[in-house]
């Protein structure tokens, strides 16, 4: 059986942080892109929607601290690509 016919994983988050500094924006959600190595760290992480926001850095700051049990691959922790989508609070 080849690894990649191997049931994955799915990461799961263990510490997440959202900044309160945050401002409104118009649109309802946030969309980033990257991976997720095999630490459970984000990496190559790069928001694709909107364009641009009002603290974007402080966004990616706080993202850049969240921990995640890796995804793994028969035991094995293995990277991944992610899809972040983070709604707009109300």
């Amino acid at each position: 059986m080849c690894s990649s016919d191997l049931p994955l994983e799915p990461p799961w988050p263990f510490l997440m942080l959202r900044p309160d500094e945050l401002s409104e924006f118009d649109s309802d959600y946030i969309m980033f892109h990257g991976m997720l190595n095999k630490d459970g760290q984000f990496d190559k992480l790069a928001m694709i929607y909107p364009a641009e926001i009002d603290n974007q850095a402080l966004l990616l700051r706080s993202l850049n601290q969240w921990a995640f049990r890796p995804a793994s691959r028969d035991g094995v922790p293995v990277a991944v690509e992610v899809l972040l989508i983070i709604p707009r609070a109300d």
